[in-house]
């Protein structure tokens, strides 16, 4: 009876509702049997074999042109999966000359996906859940059904290469895979089935399959080894800093997670070692020749590890499927098909439909790309917009320089090149409810139209991206204008530490993805420049007291949070490349609430745009400001802006890797200061890599730290390195471990906030575009993401949330957890609207710049060398001067 709980409580724990559990294993059912539960051999039998109709529902079906169908499935809970059933080649389009007919399936293994792979919409999606062993076999249930029900061949491969991360969801993809391989279930081979991971941890793959049946003790050796399926790598960049890029959420280096794959594959009998590795291709960025170069070196190891299989049997075990990213065609419009507005349409298609059986065919058989069914696929992010697909002689010319060193690569055959693949796709365009064009869009004229939205917002940083983020959550018709070309165009390379804009990111449904991009930390150490500890606070400090521990902070950089913002928003909402020149608004009466919607011109007039509302959210040199605040403009005598404050402060920031214990941690903050000069340290990324992010601030005059910036990364980092060469270890260390690429530096300027950001009108203000202040309390991305969400609110409680209310299904009012609160509060002008958020706002945000303005200055005099201990390095100096002044600081 003990041995029958404890197997209850596993599937229990696991997710499986043992009252549906089709895929018992015989073994356990015995075991129930055994021990007085008493299963009868007809109630074993059924739940074995019990269908899968109730867990899932085909909901909707499509058909390509080629046969490739589609399908949605609605789950019990009323969320979507996709699968996809891949038909086999007519036989004179097949690879090899053995080939028989093959079906393919590919299936997903969670609702979403948390990784957010910039090239792959599934990643906007974000993670909703994971799928239970049960639904993941329902989507073969249902297809085995469907294919039969259309004349194609039984299933003969299966492919996780659909929605989700398999490794995050490795107990239930392990279940469901012994299912598949039960021959009185589903009666797959064992290299039918193909696992693709992106490799969250080196061990990812032993995590779901390569010692997936170590806890069946009474399996044999053999019985073992000869379960594990195919595995399949998605690499994309042997580049440690490109990829982190690609994947915003990777947290290893490739060298790590290419040696944690050498250690399964070793664990594996020497003809059971083979691996694919999926290569999407994007020109321009990891297309070159050196890539291959690089990509070849980077594979030795693996070929190291394969080599008794290429030895005894002529075939190699690396295979690099060469995927060429397709920017795709817009999708067709048709009366009588369904809509694939829905997730449909964010739907990775594998590329192992017609391959002839993996256990007997060589692995380095070229892979096909399947063909466009018109509709707009997976693997795109057109707001990505210089993503572009590779011309096929550079495809051609990685692939030969692959193989010339020694590395088999497969792409698509000629023939099937002609067909726009799937892979990486996305629709150019995708009208909104009110047919403003929001497609794929760089800063050149927009079709010759006037373009028409709800909300226009300037800038495309955080608080931008996650205004325009909460508003389409609400229904809500916007564009986000960026004059960079692209999300890379500038280094961005520096951290946030999330305090109160963690709500805000929670209230956007990103917490999950922000904390896996991120490291939290628990102490906080202060020290002079002779290492001398002057004192230190935190959640540790405080559970050492007995205290409550209390929240630790989040830190993470902000290009991976942007990316996470980027990787949600709807195709083309951003429109790189545009740099805005002017806004035109009048006042048509003689009430606030009448004035004209405002016109910007992009690009010296190539692009017009109208809005009901504009948000400038482009940065302490705001151009919107300009517009919203007339009277602010830069002069002659105040080139920046009216009403900015040179603190008389310069900031150097950069990051490394560094191995002292300080920074090894990945869970302490530390500075250091000699009354001038402060360094400040955090984790920037997670371990293995592990990098420390610093900054080093000093008084400095803004004209001559505006020159000093001008001599870019090397000329900075040799100032910081000047400034903190006698000071004790770990800041010699850390500044000599930086890199001059990844410095940069800048005055600090803050302005004074009054009670509005703008002079009325339907232009307004968010971030540092309305409210800039030092960097010293860590506010200013917090404050940005906090005016985000209280905008998005104020609007969509306007008249301009009327016809967003109204889009919405009636489901989605209802509050779900990490979704935002739609309820609507009242109706009023949305010149009203933007007043009250700015009122709010100015109060909230100038309580912040004050406090950050004090700190520079305490920061930076030998006050912050008081020994304090229990309270922050700036509270530790005021209360220092307070005592010798006998009188509170202002």
């Amino acid at each position: 009876m003990i041995q029958a709980a404890k197997h209850l409580w596993s599937t229990l724990r696991r997710g499986r509702d043992p009252t549906k559990l089709w895929q018992v294993d015989e073994r356990a059912v015995a075991a129930a049997s055994g021990h007085g539960i008493g299963l009868s051999e007809r109630l074993s039998l059924a739940l074995q074999h019990r269908p899968l109709d109730d867990v899932a529902t085909v909901s909707l079906e499509t058909c390509a042109a080629d046969g490739t169908k589609k399908l949605l499935l609605k789950l019990a809970d009323g969320l979507e999966v996709e699968t996809v059933l891949i038909p086999p080649l007519p036989s004179e389009r097949r690879v090899a000359s053995n080939a028989r007919a093959r079906t393919t399936l590919c299936i997903s293994s969670q609702v979403g996906c948390r990784q957010g792979c910039v090239f792959c919409a599934t990643g906007r999606m974000g993670l909703l859940r994971n799928l239970t062993a049960d639904e993941i076999l329902a989507q073969a249930y249902h297809a085995e059904r469907v294919a039969a029900a259309s004349g194609m061949p039984s299933l003969s491969n299966i492919v996780f290469m659909g929605l989700g991360e398999p490794a995050d969801n490795a107990d239930h993809v392990r279940f469901a895979y012994r299912a598949l391989l039960d021959p009185q279930r589903f009666g797959f081979g064992r290299q039918s089935v193909v696992v693709s991971s992106v490799m969250p941890t080196p061990t990812a793959f032993d995590s779901i399959l390569g010692r997936m049946h170590s806890d069946d003790k009474d399996d044999t050796e053999e019985a073992q080894e000869d379960r594990g399926p195919m595995l399949a790598w998605s690499l994309h960049s042997a580049d440690e800093q490109l990829r982190k890029k690609l994947v915003p959420t990777a947290r290893y280096p490739p060298t790590v997670l290419r040696d944690g794959l050498c250690a399964s594959l070793l664990s594996r009998p020497p003809r059971r070692r083979r691996v694919l590795i999926e290569y999407v291709l994007i020109a321009g960025v990891n297309d070159r020749i050196a890539d291959a170069e690089s990509l070849a070196a980077f594979l030795e190891p693996l070929h190291r590890a394969c080599h008794d299989l290429a030895r005894r049997s002529g075939r190699t075990g690396v295979l690099v499927n060469l995927i060429p990213y397709n920017p795709g065609l817009p999708a067709p419009k048709s009366d009588d098909q369904p809509s694939l507005d829905n997730n449909l349409d964010n739907l990775p298609i594998p590329t192992l439909d017609d391959q002839p059986s993996l256990d007997n065919l060589p692995i380095s058989e070229p892979i096909r790309e399947p063909a466009q069914t018109g509709g707009r696929a997976a693997g795109s992010l057109p707001h990505f917009s210089t993503f572009e697909r590779p011309s096929f002689e550079a495809v051609d010319a990685f692939q030969d320089r692959l193989r010339a060193l020694g590395v088999w690569a497969s792409v698509a055959t000629e023939l099937e090149r002609e067909i726009s693949t799937e892979i990486g796709t996305g629709g150019d365009e995708a009208e909104s409810s009110e047919g403003a064009v929001v497609g794929r869009s760089t800063g050149g004229a927009h079709d010759g139209a006037h373009e028409a939205l709800a909300v226009a917002v300037v800038g495309g940083g955080i608080g931008g991206l996650a205004l325009a983020l909460a508003l389409q959550q609400r229904g809500v018709v916007v564009g986000v204008f960026e004059r960079d070309g692209d999300f890379f165009e500038r280094s961005q390379g520096y951290g946030l530490t999330l305090q109160q804009g963690s709500k805000a990111v929670r209230d956007l449904g990103l917490e999950s993805a922000a904390a896996a991009a991120g490291v939290s930390s628990s102490l906080h150490i202060s020290r002079d420049a002779s290492g001398r500890e002057l004192g230190r606070h935190g959640s540790a400090t405080r559970e050492e007291n007995g205290s409550p521990s209390g929240r630790r902070n989040l830190h993470l950089p902000r290009q991976s949070l942007r990316a996470l913002l980027c990787a949600r928003l709807k195709p083309g909402t951003i429109r790189w490349g545009c740099r805005l020149d002017t806004i035109t608004q009048q006042n048509t009466g003689q009430h606030k609430g009448q004035h004209d919607r405002p016109t910007l011109s992009f690009n010296g007039g190539e692009r017009q745009v109208s809005a009901d509302v504009v948000v400038g959210a482009d940065g302490i040199h705001s151009v919107v400001r300009q517009f919203a605040a007339p009277t602010q403009m830069p002069t002659a005598a105040e080139p920046r802006g009216v009403g900015l404050r040179a603190l008389g402060v310069a900031v150097v920031l950069g990051y490394a890797k560094c191995a002292h214990e300080l920074c090894a941690g990945f869970d302490t903050v530390f500075e250091q200061l000699d009354g001038e000069t402060r360094l400040y340290a955090m984790p920037f990324s997670p371990p293995p890599e592990g990098t420390t992010m610093w900054q080093v601030s000093f008084p400095m005059e803004p004209e001559a730290a505006a020159a000093l910036a001008q001599g870019g990364g090397e000329a900075l980092l040799a100032h910081a390195r000047e400034r903190c060469a006698n000071w004790a270890t770990p800041v010699p260390e850390l500044l000599g471990a930086t890199r001059a690429d990844d410095v940069t530096g800048y005055p600090i300027y803050d302005r004074p906030v009054g009670s509005r950001f703008g002079t009325g009108g339907r232009i307004t203000l968010l971030g540092d575009a309305a409210h800039p202040m030092a960097p010293f309390k860590g506010q200013g991305a917090n404050q940005a993401l906090v005016d985000a969400l209280a905008l998005a609110r104020a609007l969509y409680d306007s008249e301009l949330g009327d016809a967003a209310a109204a889009s919405l299904e009636p489901s989605a009012t209802v509050e779900e957890e990490g979704a935002p609160r739609r309820r609507r509060r009242s109706r009023q002008p949305i010149v009203d609207a933007i007043e009250q958020y700015e009122r709010a706002a100015a109060v909230r945000a100038a309580v912040k710049v004050e406090a950050s303005r004090l700190a520079t200055r305490l920061l930076h005099s030998d006050a912050a060398l008081a020994v304090e201990t229990g309270v922050t390095r700036a509270a530790a100096a005021a209360a220092s001067v307070t005592a010798s002044d006998g009188h509170c600081v202002v």
